[in-house]
């Protein structure tokens, strides 16, 4: 986007824009209201009116949508924008969530994706920066529909995708670098990073290293993966059940579903984050303590949090918990043997027939 110079100075128009008599006017009234009250005065009086008048010659310039797609997304200042939505958060529980993750915002780059044509799928991601990075160690990726872009600083939809994301760089930190797994892993050992030509070291193999993490926990702790998903799945049952009546407008109770699915089928990677995004959601449309919806949600991210202490249990359902929810499958029954035939079959019984027609036909004994 040209910017305000830009406009005025225009290929039709070479050389400098004339100054109107009104911008005139407004430059003797201005020196002599700095005479009388001072700069500073003056500066807290003109300079929003100015940005309007700013705004105002930007559109009338731009002139009508020409419907060649969107407009570009607004810059943002998103550090000062999540601090600005907390001090407008009375709800002492929800405060303090995001008290912690704002705790991180000078380890975190914001970097919004204004590449897309349309915006219209949203979508975030977070993940460790590299040694490049200017000593911040997470970088948060995300994109916004068209809607979202044009909404105002400190809308409750992107509120809650960007406490989300700082949550996954806050698990990682407690965790002690889990790769954004959302509970206690094993380390991989110097052995397998050093493997592959350093393959899992780089901050793009985080998959694979997750995978191979989570294997570790799986041998470390049997059938650990499906335990896991079955301690997951138990409280998006709990939850899902509230959605209904839970006070969230229309809106939110369908995105609260669509994002209890995400977390059912990523159990290791989305469970934390994404009980955060509700929380926000819900603080936004003014659920409190004593609504079954807030006041579930609010114990589970209490669990959640317990979870992540060096001692605390693995967080997965026990042995007898995921038989119930997944029975092994029963043991097939044996075959029964082949009744005896009449008949020798095969090459066997074929030279046995042979062998007595020779006898009948030369009378041999």
């Amino acid at each position: 986007m040209r910017n305000f110079r830009e406009r005025e100075t225009s290929p039709s128009r070479p050389g400098p824009a004339r100054r109107s008599s009104t911008d005139s006017t407004l430059t003797a009234q201005v020196q002599a209201m700095q005479r009388a009250a001072g700069n500073a005065a003056v500066s807290q009086a003109v300079v929003p009116v100015v940005q309007r008048m700013m705004a105002d010659r930007q559109e009338a310039a731009a002139g009508p949508s020409s419907g060649a797609g969107p407009a570009p997304a607004p810059i943002r200042d998103e550090a000062q924008e999540l601090r600005d939505y907390r001090r407008t958060v009375t709800d002492e529980r929800v405060g303090r969530m995001m008290d912690e993750a704002l705790n991180l915002l000078s380890q975190i780059t914001f970097v919004q994706n204004t590449s897309a044509p349309d915006r219209e799928v949203a979508g975030a991601h977070t993940t460790r920066a590299g040694e490049d990075a200017g000593g911040r160690r997470y970088t948060v990726n995300y994109t916004e529909t068209t809607g979202q872009a044009s909404a105002p600083p400190g809308a409750p939809d992107r509120m809650a995708v960007l406490f989300h994301e700082l949550t996954h760089a806050l698990l990682n930190e407690q965790l002690d670098d889990s790769d954004m797994i959302n509970h206690r892993v094993p380390a991989l050992s110097p052995e397998a990073l050093n493997a592959d030509d350093n393959a899992l070291r780089a901050p793009g193999a985080e998959e694979g290293r997750q995978r191979a993490r989570i294997g570790l926990a799986n041998a470390a702790e049997p059938n650990f993966r499906l335990r896991r998903r079955v301690y997951v799945e138990q409280r998006v049952a709990a939850l899902r059940a509230l959605v209904p009546d839970s006070g969230l407008t229309e809106e939110h109770r369908a995105g609260a579903l669509d994002r209890l699915a995400i977390m059912e089928n990523a159990a290791s990677l989305e469970y934390d984050p994404i009980l955060t995004h509700l929380m926000v959601w819900a603080n936004a449309d003014g659920l409190q303590a004593g609504n079954p919806f807030y006041d579930r949600l609010a114990a589970l991210l209490d669990e959640a949090r317990a979870a992540r202490d060096p001692d605390a249990a693995y967080p997965i359902a026990s042995a007898a918990e995921t038989d119930t929810a997944y029975p092994a499958a029963p043991a097939a029954a044996p075959l029964a043997p082949a009744a005896p035939t009449a008949r020798r079959g095969g090459i066997v019984g074929v030279l046995q027939r042979v062998w007595n027609w020779v006898r009948r036909v030369f009378h041999l004994p």
